[in-house]
């Protein structure tokens, strides 16, 4: 968990983790509270903090997948998150002008920041499952693109958010084009998507992939396998009746011709009910489908404890 915030006179309460940074920029007190695996460097114009592990124990990266830079000089901060960053980032300017970003809402609201729900992005989520960053669920609050940066200005009166860019690889995608032809997208997204995987060289043996046996799963898995040699699992329902339960053989028939080492794991019916609950506290968000706490229960139980950076194909 992680918690920055950029405020007149410090968090008014402690946050739920420690806070491990303090720093001034102007008249304003700068303040980073996290349980993951971070490191700060200190200069006369600012610091800069690096997040490449989430927790003790956790495989760590040589790239950061978070980091913050902050300048005193130019009263400015900037937060990158890269393509391997697993979790959110939200991020709001309060009403007296004091930014907060966090990894979860329940600390960005312990921070004293209302939760409302956006009506409009709840009716999005029913029908996507999907609220399109920046957007968020909740009003007034926004999540940084995956690959994304922002620039935040801190004034006196009031801080300012004056940079949104989204990764590069949307920056650097093909113009539509009559001439180019379908293969050549398909060459590019594919070398991007490569190019992401063969990171995950560097936390090698922690690595696992989600297959179900679909298209856009086993595409990632494949890849993902030829990267760092990653083994696959899958799941289902605990209340198919066996001999219609097509969804385990779907998986299972896949990685018998692929070669891929797999596991398919189905939880209890109690666990499928207790999951439900569960998974809608951990992800802070409504549950939109029954595969949801299955899945919360394969991140639970199912995968292997060593396997802590997981890929999965959902839309790829």
């Amino acid at each position: 968990m992680f918690l920055l915030a950029v405020t007149t006179s410090g968090l008014q309460r402690p946050p739920a983790v420690p806070i491990v940074h303090t720093a001034r920029i102007g008249v304003r007190c700068v303040e980073i509270a996290t349980s993951a695996r971070g490191a700060i460097v200190n200069d006369e114009r600012g610091f800069s903090f690096r997040l490449n592990a989430w927790a003790s124990g956790a495989p760590v990266f040589r790239e950061p997948f978070l980091s913050i830079t902050a300048s005193a000089d130019d009263m400015t901060l900037r937060l990158s998150r890269s393509t391997l960053c697993g979790f959110p980032l939200f991020f709001t300017i309060t009403p007296s002008g004091e930014f907060l970003a966090s990894t979860h809402l329940h600390l960005l609201h312990g921070a004293g920041v209302s939760l409302a729900e956006d009506p409009k992005a709840v009716a999005e989520y029913f029908l996507y499952r999907f609220v399109m960053p920046p957007r968020t669920l909740c009003a007034g609050i926004q999540r940084l693109y995956l690959g994304g940066t922002i620039d935040v200005t801190v004034g006196e009166s009031a801080c300012r958010v004056t940079r949104h860019v989204p990764a590069r690889w949307i920056e650097s995608a093909p113009a539509p084009c009559p001439t180019v032809q379908l293969s050549q997208h398909a060459r590019h997204i594919a070398g991007l998507l490569a190019a992401d995987l063969d990171q995950l060289g560097q936390v090698r043996g922690h690595v696992a992939s989600l297959m179900s046996g679909g298209l856009d799963s086993t595409l990632v898995a494949r890849l993902c396998d030829k990267a760092v040699s990653a083994p696959t699992y899958s799941t289902g329902y605990p209340f198919e009746t066996p001999s219609l339960d097509m969804e385990e053989e779907y998986a299972l028939s896949v990685a018998r011709v692929l070669g891929f080492r797999h596991r398919h794991y189905v939880g209890s019916s109690t666990g499928f009910r207790h999951g439900l609950v569960s998974a809608v506290a951990d992800a802070e968000e409504p549950a939109a489908h029954l595969q949801t706490p299955c899945m919360h229960l394969l991140f639970k139980d199912g995968i292997e404890p060593g396997h802590s950076v997981v890929t999965q194909g959902l839309g790829a």
